[in-house]
């Protein structure tokens, strides 16, 4: 998750007017314990229509990094 974080946080673009903030990530149920599921709730800010559906599009296409992890959106 903290690599998805980094990318997340990365798209922040002040010039454009984009600030995406990672403010709560759920998971895990104990310390040293490989955690089965992680969620992440993102602030998105965007100054237009057309750039809320770019960055739409962009987080839904999200890709897993690592060979075991899958992102799923939110249902």
């Amino acid at each position: 998750m903290v690599r998805q974080i980094l990318r997340i946080e990365g798209k922040t673009d002040y010039a454009r007017g984009i600030t995406g903030n990672v403010g709560l990530v759920k998971g895990g149920t104990g310390v040293n314990v490989v955690s089965a599921e992680c969620a992440a709730e993102i602030d998105l800010r965007v100054p237009s229509q057309q750039l809320a559906e770019k960055m739409t599009h962009w987080f839904l296409g999200l890709e897993p990094i690592g060979t075991d992890v899958e992102v799923t959106p939110p249902a």
